[in-house]
């Protein structure tokens, strides 16, 4: 395991973060598919069973892409039947814009372009 994570530092257009508050892990978040200061793909993983984990966690991944990476778009997929996660996105004021397939299920496609670009 620990090779693994190792490896995910060196992958170009990747960046992961295990997110960590008062010695708990929160979660995890990330940035795919990166075209520099231009989009990324962007991913979360919130605790199971926590309260404000996914909120925080959604708010520092949004700060650390527009204002550090001078992204100027995020993209995110969501399982359609997943509720929690299209209304924290959409607290976040992300847009739908479109519906794709998996081999896992229909997933419901947004994005948020950052106001100050």
């Amino acid at each position: 395991h620990l090779a693994y994570i190792e490896s995910l530092s060196l992958q170009s257009g990747k960046k992961y973060f295990l997110a960590k508050m008062k010695n708990e892990y929160m979660g995890v978040v990330n940035l795919t598919n990166i075209v520099e200061n231009q989009a990324a793909e962007l991913g979360i993983y919130a605790k199971p069973n926590t309260l404000g984990n996914g909120t925080v966690l959604m708010h520092k991944i949004i700060r650390f892409a527009f204002d550090e990476m001078k992204i100027k778009k995020l993209f995110a997929n969501a399982y359609i039947n997943n509720e929690n996660a299209i209304n924290l996105y959409k607290k976040f004021h992300f847009n739908i814009y479109g519906k794709s397939k998996d081999k896992n299920g229909d997933l419901v496609q947004m994005e948020l372009y950052d106001e100050n670009k």
